[in-house]
């Protein structure tokens, strides 16, 4: 009788473990990739990274010159491997006249590309007009 209590005892305890294993191993870690991010080599380009209620807002602000900067603006969401895929990117140039006043540009509304997010630095994939490939921008 000893040994059959035995052996229910250490079935009973078996699958307790096993159960705390397989919660733990399916419990994925959350990432919150709010931030900002400066851009490696130049370090004048920034990525400003906002949390929302259903993913992210993304503004890249790229200075050209002094008197002009590109800004590109999207949203959305991250996958399981820290990658976002945008669509539906708008991408604005600013230029300032002699006197500081701004003059707003929009040139497209139909970007895409992605982000990808690995050790706290994102690289930007921009597949419109290329002007971010493969860029990497480290979390400030």
């Amino acid at each position: 009788m000893k040994a059959i209590k035995n052996i229910v005892l250490f079935a009973l305890v078996s699958i307790m473990l096993f159960s705390v294993v397989a919660c733990n191993a399916s419990e994925k870690e959350t990432v919150d990739y709010s931030g900002e991010y400066v851009e490696t080599v130049g370090q004048r380009a920034s990525i400003t990274v906002t949390k929302k209620d259903d993913g992210y807002d993304v503004w890249v602000r790229w200075p050209n010159s002094a008197e002009e900067v590109y800004n590109w603006n999207f949203s959305g969401t991250f996958d399981d491997d820290g990658v976002m895929n945008y669509t539906g990117c708008e991408k604005t140039i600013i230029t300032f006249d002699e006197n500081g006043n701004d003059i707003s540009n929009t040139e497209y509304t139909d970007g895409t590309g992605k982000l990808i997010y690995k050790d706290n630095v994102l690289t930007w994939q921009d597949d419109k007009d290329n002007a971010g490939n493969d860029a990497k921008f480290e979390k400030d």
